[in-house]
């Protein structure tokens, strides 16, 4: 309950504390004398919108401080807003000419959003033409549906989830539903690709592996002719110049009779040994793959061949051998599904009918509490409506059946009132 509301600065207020009573509570005075700037410091401290153009002319800043009696309700809502309980809620909004808005809670600086739910519902506050929402035909089933038992409330809840689950299985069957051409076109095309990849029985060694081949056979006259320069280098003797193994032999000899005189010798006249008899292996052994060796340009043409198809592959599937293996296995998926589509449809149009069924079934009875619910707001609107000299009142809550069920099921309602 409302106790107490101070307003200083505020539009054309200079200082102002109006205590309320329990009970009926009345504010009269002429138009302009400032009753709506009242309502509107209220709706201000409760979270409302301020602007500064609201600070009194030559005042730097309007402070509106409302306080409330905390009844149960409330106690729950502070503690879950975690605001200090008391017996009072005092809550102070300031507006400054300089700096932000300030709002508090028993003087504790608050965020404007943890103002506004601890407000909510605290105060409703109608102004001029508030009725004509009654008017709107959209909110009469929500106010036949205040009055419906929880049970109706809970198939409220049903349908909506229902309705959300019905329309993505309609969206799931409209994207599969497709002509029998482009099905038909789609599925030549998968076909097709699949083929394709098969046929050129892909393995790890189409990478890079492949490539590494055909530029070595593509090389392999220049690689002979650098192999068999360097193995004659090492062992034979060409234009009068000697070899670097007969070099090596020659330095042998030098160190075979004077190695005795020092054993330090004796290690490296050791080395050279050892080093002239692993390069005479290394010449043999370029001399053998040079032998080995055999240009094919039938293989070249081959293996061109295949690169040229693998490189192909990768420009439509992708990058890699592995991602061109991917792209097959999802395409295969695709045409898979693509030929088990009426399977696919038929189950999805299943699920479709029969939860359509089971959403009306919710529907006629959410509609009989409501009906139920229409019956009693009637009689209880006439008995108010009669209390106040309106005895020939008529008021009805009507009815009309949709076609399909809708987020909120069958009913379409409407109130209506025959005044006389």
């Amino acid at each position: 309950m409302l106790k107490e509301l101070h307003i200083s600065n505020f539009a054309i207020i200079d200082d102002l504390t109006i205590e309320f009573e329990k009970g009926f509570n009345l504010l009269t005075g002429e138009t302009g004398s400032g009753k709506s700037i009242i309502i509107e410091a209220l709706e201000l401290v409760l979270g409302g919108r301020g602007s500064r153009d609201m600070i009194r002319s030559g005042e730097e800043k309007a402070i509106v401080e409302a306080m409330f009696a905390v009844d149960d309700r409330m106690r729950e809502i502070m503690k879950e807003q975690d605001v200090d309980e008391d017996d009072w809620l005092i809550l102070t909004r300031e507006l400054s000419d300089k700096y932000p808005s300030v709002s508090r809670v028993n003087g504790r600086p608050v965020t404007l959003s943890v103002l506004n739910s601890l407000t909510k519902g605290m105060v409703d506050v109608f102004g001029q033409h508030e009725h004509q929402s009654l008017l709107d035909i959209s909110n009469h089933i929500k106010i036949v549906d205040s009055m419906i038992p929880q049970r109706g409330k809970e198939l409220i809840g049903q349908l909506e989830d229902d309705y959300n689950t019905y329309r993505e299985l309609i969206k799931s069957r409209d994207g599969l539903m497709m002509s029998a051409q482009e099905r038909e076109r789609e599925t030549d095309l998968l076909t097709f690709q699949i083929k394709e990849i098969d046929e050129a029985r892909l393995t790890e060694d189409d990478d890079e592996k492949l490539e590494a081949e055909f530029k070595r056979l593509f090389n392999l006259k220049d690689i002979i002719g650098g192999v068999s320069q360097a193995a004659d280098l090492l062992g034979s003797s060409e234009y009068g110049a000697e070899g670097a193994i007969s070099q090596i032999e020659k330095s042998v000899v030098a160190l075979r009779d004077i190695k005795k005189f020092d054993k330090d010798l004796e290690e490296k006249s050791d080395r050279l040994d050892s080093l002239k008899y692993e390069l005479e292996d290394l010449a043999r052994e370029l001399s053998g793959y040079v032998e080995s060796q055999e240009i094919d340009e039938e293989a070249l043409f081959s293996l061109r061949e295949r690169l040229d198809k693998v490189n192909s592959l990768k420009k439509k599937y992708g990058n890699t051998v592995e991602n061109i293996l991917v792209f097959r296995d999802e395409a295969e998926s695709r045409l898979t599904k693509l030929q088990n589509l009426d399977a696919e449809l038929e189950g999805i149009e299943g699920k479709i009918e029969s939860l359509k069924s089971e959403r009306r079934k919710k529907a006629q009875t959410l509609s009989l509490f409501r009906k139920e619910a229409a019956e009693v707001l009637d009689k209880k609107m006439e008995q108010e409506l009669s209390a106040l000299s309106m005895e020939n009142v008529t008021f009805k809550t009507g009815f009309k059946e949709r076609e399909e069920t809708g987020r909120n099921g069958l009913d379409e309602i409407e109130i209506l009132i025959a005044t006389n």
